[in-house]
């Protein structure tokens, strides 16, 4: 089997240059939303403060770690599409892009 780096490639055609361009598009988007929750939604706030979260109810902690594990979705999507772009215009096989959080039973599953 040989590895990819040594197979000579050919010009890109211009459905994989528009996959490509799409999927570094989404992951700009997804960038620009990832800075604006981080800006103005603290979501990992709550961790530095135990006394807060003993006193909100328990759907107000199931809401803030429902979304402190979007944000770690989004950010792992962020970092892995803008790579998995680039790559893309070096003709490379990458595997597909993160499964949404929100669908995942066990954390384990997110890394297959």
């Amino acid at each position: 089997m040989l590895c990819q780096f040594s197979v000579q490639q050919e010009r890109l055609t211009w459905s994989q240059c528009s996959a490509a361009l799409r999927l570094g598009l989404r992951v700009a988007v997804w960038t620009l939303a990832l800075e604006f929750a981080v800006h103005h939604v603290y979501a990992s706030a709550l961790l530095n403060s135990a006394d807060a979260v003993s006193a909100l109810p328990l759907w107000a902690v199931a809401g803030a770690s429902y979304i402190q594990g979007q944000m770690f979705m989004v950010k792992y999507f962020v970092i892995f599409g803008a790579s998995c772009a680039l790559s893309q215009f070096d003709q490379l096989q990458t595997p597909g892009p993160p499964s949404c959080i929100s669908y995942v039973y066990r954390y384990s599953q997110l890394w297959k």
